[in-house]
C-alpha cells in the first residue's frame, strides 16, 4: 500500500456504492409486522402530544393511520413496504423540517429493526449462514435421505438434481446401503454415509453434525473455493488438495472423537482451542489416520487407501459417461474411486486401452461393471491389492 495521494484509487460516491449493493431482499411477513407495529405507534405518540398554545388552532388532532396505506419505497429498486403513512397536512417551515427528520428516524428503526431480527450467532460459535447462496447440488440419492432447508419448519425427501443452499441440512437414515452425493459449488465431491447429518455453511465449508462423509478435491480447482473446512463440535478438518474421509465417533464412555482418513493428497487437523493451546493441531499425509479427542489431544496410525473401509465410498460413485471416452479415461476414474493404481502389462495393453469404448446399449457404467467394459477393447483386468491389473487379451 502506497501514502502518495496520487496513486490512491478515488473513493466511490454514495450513489456508486448503494447501485453497485443492489436491492436489499424483501424482509420476512412476520418481521415486516413487528416493524409496523412498533413504528406506527412511535408515529402515533409523537403526534399526539399536544402542540403549544399558539398552534392549538391550526393544528389538526393526531391522525389515525388506516392500515391499508402503506406507501412503498422504490428508489433502489426495492419492494419493502413502508409501515407508516404520513399525515396530509400543511406544517409552517420549521416543522417540515422536523417532520423529516422524524420519518428518517422512524425509516432508521426500520432497518435496524430488520437487522436486530436477523441476526443470530451458530450454536457452535460459527457466524449464522447467510441465506439464499448455492452451495451444492445433488448427484445420486440411494435409500431414504431427508432435506431441511433453511428456516423450514419440516423436511422434505432429497431428490436428485436439488440445489442446495447455505443453512441447508441433510440427513441420512440408518438403513444400510444408504448414501447421498453430492457435487459441490467449490467443484469437491461431497458423500454422505448412512445415518449422518451435515449442515451447509458456505461454498467452502460444512458441518458435520453426526456420521461421516467423504470429500473429493477437483485437481483443476483454483482459488478460494478450493478448499472445504468440515466443522465438527469438537474440532475442524481441512483438505489440501485430496481425498478423505472424516467421521464424528462416540465411544462407548460417550466421548465425542473426530477422525479423517486421508486416501490421497493432505489434510490438515485443529482440535477445538488449538489457537489458545488447548487442543492440538497435527497434518496427514495419504495412508494416514488421525484421530482427535475431545480432550484436545490427537493421535495417528496408518490405514490402507482401498478396500472394505473404503467401500461405503465407492458406492455413492456416479455411474462413469462413456460416450465418447476412452478405456484409459474409464481405468483411471476406477482407480480413484477405488483408491489403486493403474498398472499396464505391457505397450500393447496401454494402447489399447487409448482406443475408444463402445458405449453399446449403455450410457453409463457402474464402478461393479466396469471391468467387464474393457472386454470390449480386448482387454482384461482384475484387482490385486492396490493395483488395477490390466493385459491384451
Amino acid at each position: 500500500m502506497t501514502n502518495d495521494p496520487r496513486q490512491r484509487s478515488p473513493k466511490k460516491s454514495m450513489d456508486a456504492l448503494i447501485a453497485e449493493a443492489g436491492a436489499r431482499p424483501t424482509p420476512p411477513k412476520e418481521h415486516l409486522a413487528q416493524i409496523r407495529a412498533a413504528t406506527k405507534e412511535e408515529w402515533r405518540k409523537l403526534y399526539a402530544v399536544k402542540s403549544n398554545s399558539a398552534d392549538k388552532q391550526s393544528e389538526p388532532a393526531a391522525t389515525e393511520i388506516p392500515a391499508t396505506a402503506i406507501e412503498t419505497q422504490s428508489e433502489h429498486g426495492g419492494d419493502t413496504p413502508l409501515p407508516f403513512e404520513v399525515p396530509e397536512r400543511r406544517p409552517s417551515a420549521p416543522r417540515i423540517r422536523n417532520s423529516w427528520l422524524i420519518a428518517a428516524g422512524l425509516l432508521a428503526l426500520v432497518g435496524v429493526s430488520w437487522w436486530w431480527l436477523g441476526t443470530g450467532t451458530h450454536s457452535n460459535g460459527l457466524d449464522a449462514p447467510t441465506p439464499s447462496i448455492a452451495v451444492a447440488s445433488v448427484t445420486r440419492v440411494v435409500g431414504q435421505v431427508e432435506h431441511l432447508a433453511n428456516e423450514e419448519a419440516t423436511s422434505q425427501a432429497l431428490r436428485g438434481g436439488l440445489q442446495l443452499e447455505v443453512g441447508d441440512t441433510v440427513e441420512t437414515s440408518r438403513s444400510d446401503n444408504t448414501i447421498a452425493s453430492l457435487r459441490l459449488a467449490s467443484g469437491h465431491t461431497l458423500r454422505i454415509a448412512q445415518g449422518s447429518r451435515l449442515r451447509f455453511l458456505a461454498v467452502d465449508q460444512v458441518e458435520l453434525l453426526e456420521g461421516k462423509i467423504y470429500i473429493a478435491s477437483d485437481p483443476l480447482a483454483q482459488g478460494p473455493g478450493s478448499s472445504v473446512t468440515v466443522h465438527t463440535a469438537i474440532g475442524s478438518v481441512r483438505d489440501i488438495g485430496t481425498q478423505f474421509e472424516v467421521a464424528l465417533l462416540k465411544t462407548e464412555t460417550k466421548e465425542l472423537q473426530l477422525r479423517a482418513r486421508v486416501r490421497e493428497g493432505e489434510i490438515a487437523l485443529h482440535m477445538s482451542g488449538a489457537e489458545t493451546g488447548d487442543g492440538e493441531s497435527a497434518s496427514a499425509p495419504a495412508g494416514e489416520e488421525l484421530l482427535g479427542h475431545s480432550t484436545g489431544r490427537i493421535s495417528r496410525r496408518q490405514v490402507a487407501v482401498f478396500g472394505e473401509e473404503w467401500q461405503w465410498v465407492l458406492a455413492g460413485a456416479t455411474p462413469f459417461p462413456m460416450d465418447g471416452r476412452s478405456g484409459a479415461d474409464l481405468l483411471n476414474w476406477l482407480a480413484s474411486e477405488t483408491g489403486r493404481e493403474v498398472v499396464y502389462q505391457d505397450a500393447n495393453a496401454a494402447s489399447a486401452a487409448n482406443s475408444s469404448l463402445d458405449a453399446g446399449q449403455s450410457k453409463a457404467v457402474e464402478p461393479a461393471k466396469a471391468l467387464d467394459v474393457l472386454l470390449t477393447l480386448d482387454l482384461t483386468a482384475r484387482y490385486e491389492g492396490g493395483r488395477i491389473l490390466v493385459a491384451f487379451r
